[in-house]
């Protein structure tokens, strides 16, 4: 502040000096005689402007900091990276604890009842005979046949139909659905013929076997079969065919 009110002193004077020198070459002027505010600095010699010009004073304090200006807008986004290695596989963790046990499930239905049989091995098929069978084993007319060979699995038989019970009682009708016969040493000519005979009758569960050019014969008839029925087998022999044993399997199926 002091070196500027110096600069501001010398000003004056050397404008004094100049108006005083101006006088001097025309009209002396006196400083009573100028006016405050009257002369300008364009009325001034432009040397005299310039002995005029001050010093550079020094820097004054900085300034506030001014209000922070408004955002710009988000750049485009870049590329995506490469992908980074795999890491390494973390180690196993712990087994957990057991679940509790779930609730049992529904029953299910049952299933169909699967097929059965009875075999039967008969004995003694002589020529030009028939014979009745009992599907119960040992029955009818016990002098007919002996304990011998009832002992060895043989079929009860009788030259009259006595009838027998089915061998196991039934809760329900079952079918007799197929009927095979093996003959284990066929002699002579003519047939062998076997049926089932139910309550007395004839069924359509028949077979018959040429003893001179087969061993065997099949039937797929169905014949129904309730709980109160009574069975034979029957076997007619030709007059000139006969075999030793023969070997009767009749399937049993749930109608």
């Amino acid at each position: 502040m002091r070196n500027r009110s110096t600069t501001v002193a010398a000003m004056v004077v050397v404008l004094v000096i100049a108006v005083a020198a101006s006088a001097m070459a025309g009209k002396m002027v006196g400083s009573g005689g100028i006016r405050d505010g009257s002369i300008k600095l364009r009325d001034l010699a432009p040397s005299t402007r310039n002995a005029l010009a001050g010093q550079t004073g020094p820097q004054g304090p900085a300034g506030s900091d001014g209000q922070n200006g408004v955002n710009g807008q988000d750049g485009a986004a870049g590329q995506d990276g490469a992908d980074g290695a795999d890491g390494q596989d973390g180690a196993d963790g712990l087994d957990g604890a057991d679940g509790s046990d779930g609730q049992d499930g529904a029953d299910g239905q049952d299933g169909a009842a699967g097929p059965s049989a009875i075999l039967l091995r008969l004995g003694g098929l002589q020529a030009a005979t028939t014979r009745f069978y009992a599907l119960a084993g040992v029955g009818g007319d016990a002098g007919t046949l002996d304990s011998t060979r009832a002992r060895k699995g043989f079929a009860s038989r009788d030259t009259v139909e006595f009838g027998t019970d089915f061998p196991t009682p039934l809760p329900s009708a079952l079918d007799a659905a197929r009927l095979d016969v093996s003959i284990l040493s066929p002699a002579g000519t003519g047939t062998l013929d076997f049926m089932l005979r139910k309550n007395g009758a004839n069924t359509a569960l028949t077979c018959s076997v040429d003893v001179a050019s087969a061993n065997a014969c099949t039937s797929t008839n169905t014949v129904t079969i309730d709980p109160a029925d009574t069975f034979t087998l029957r076997v007619i022999a030709a007059a000139g065919a006969s075999s030793t044993d023969a070997m009767v399997s009749l399937d049993l199926v749930h109608p």
